[in-house]
């Protein structure tokens, strides 16, 4: 009976182990740590009005607020009108107040109100974007007023103005690239179909390192603390730190299908025998070379991911030496991505064949899928966790419109949270964030116990 009761506890726990997914626990890739919310959200978590945070003379539900991405848990908040309460009078205070918030615990740090310095006696501003710049301790705002744009830099710790810088008058917005110490930045030039960019330290927005008017066909590209552009007919590397120009390879990269991610770059070159895959550290220098996979559909934290145009089969090359790792099968009309706060390794694919869109989660190291699951039209993964990837499904408007967390192991979709009337569902820096009409924004958590499996 003893031996019996052995044999059946070893059996039990052996199923037991098969049936419970493993989930790696590398550092999180491209972002902070993501929320692991396996149980649907409960509105338990810090809660903060930010239109009385904020905006304490504005009528509650004048506002609408948006966020940056995250650096360190801190986002940039700013505000729209929403037309409801508003007044011509309000208005300016709306649209020219930023602030910087929390997302750990839910506080206000600063707020600063732009029309008072940047933007006084100009117009009702409107911010485009924001960005926190680690290395400089800036926040990056661009925006504009009465037709001019300009990026504006203001302190991290106190919110105080540093500089501003203008971009000219162009109906067409700014284009910007940021990373952890520059900005790019490009705004509508004088003659059609050009394009003038700056390159600036955040810390020093009025002094660029480097400027240039190009033709729309030849965009720069921002890759750690440098430009990689064609000036002249030839490639070359713009040092961010000193301004020097220096010759990229032979001066014939071809940059205008190039993929940045983080401080490398991957080129594609057309041949005689085939595309050929080209990969370049952030100083310029050749790593490695690599010919006959096909175009290059997505970058993941070890593998640049090619595939042949019109075939059913991605490859994975590693981004440290070129080698081929594996192929897999992945239909013929694919993307092939890594999530932002993912702790593994695996490639996340989305599909469209005649069935209908799918998304695949394979294995980085192998090829082999991990997970398959359907997913509707307009709907995108977003963000990952541990236990949990996220996605977002979007109206014909662009504005989400619910957000689903998966297994990343099984693809099995765990809960979904839907936008209503009177509020919206966002994540911010990494958190499920519910913002009432009335600009109160709660932290939704997971009250339930973590995954069975590490």
């Amino acid at each position: 009976m003893t031996a019996l009761l052995v044999a059946l506890t070893a059996l039990i726990s052996l199923v037991g182990t098969a049936a419970t997914p493993t989930y790696a626990s590398l550092s999180p890739w491209r972002s902070d740590a993501v929320a692991d919310l396996r149980g649907a959200p409960t509105a338990d978590g810090w809660s903060t009005d930010l239109a009385a945070r904020l905006l304490p003379l504005v009528a509650p539900g004048c506002a609408a607020f948006h966020a940056s991405s995250a650096v360190d848990h801190v986002v940039l908040l700013w505000a729209t009108t929403t037309g409801h309460g508003c007044t011509p009078a309000t208005a300016d205070t709306v649209t020219s107040t930023v602030a910087l918030f929390d997302t750990a615990t839910g506080d206000v740090l600063w707020t600063h109100r732009l029309s008072t310095d940047a933007f006084r006696d100009i117009g009702t501003v409107a911010v485009s974007s924001a960005s926190v710049v680690r290395a400089s301790r800036t926040v990056l705002v661009e925006a504009s007023a009465a037709g001019r744009f300009r990026v504006v830099s203001l302190d991290l710790a106190t919110g105080s103005l540093k500089g501003f810088h203008d971009l000219g008058t162009t109906d067409q917005g700014v284009q910007s690239t940021v990373t952890a110490s520059f900005a790019l930045l490009g705004a509508t030039g004088a003659t059609a179909g050009t394009t003038r960019w700056q390159l600036v330290d955040p810390a020093r927005v009025g002094r660029p390192v480097w400027f240039a008017t190009l033709d729309d066909t030849a965009r720069p590209l921002l890759v750690g603390d440098a430009v990689f552009v064609a000036l002249g007919g030839r490639s070359v590397r713009v040092d961010g730190r000193t301004g020097r120009i220096t010759t990229l390879g032979q001066g014939t990269v071809d940059l205008q299908s190039a993929v940045v991610e983080g401080n490398d770059l991957y080129t594609t070159q057309a041949s005689d025998a085939g595309d050929v895959i080209t990969a370049w550290n952030g100083e310029g220098r050749m790593l490695w070379v690599r010919s006959g996979t096909g175009d290059i559909v997505g970058v993941t934290r070890t593998c640049v991911v090619t595939s042949f145009v019109g075939t059913a089969t991605s490859s994975c090359l590693s981004r440290a030496t070129g080698h081929v790792l594996w192929g897999a099968g992945t239909g013929t009309s694919s993307v092939s991505l890594g999530l932002p706060g993912q702790t593994s390794d695996s490639v996340f694919v989305v599909s469209v064949a005649a069935s209908g869109r799918q998304l695949l989660v394979l294995d980085g190291a192998t090829g082999a899928v991990e997970a398959a699951a359907s997913i509707p039209v307009l709907t995108f993964p977003v963000l990952a966790s541990h236990s949990t990837g996220y996605l977002v499904r979007r109206d014909a408007a662009d504005a989400d419109e619910s957000i689903s967390a998966f297994d990343v192991r099984t693809g099995r979709v765990l809960w979904t949270e839907g936008a209503s009337r009177g509020r919206s569902v966002e994540l911010w820096g990494g958190r499920l964030v519910s913002v009432s009409s009335a600009g109160v924004a709660r932290e939704l958590v997971d009250r339930q116990p973590g995954p069975l499996g590490r």
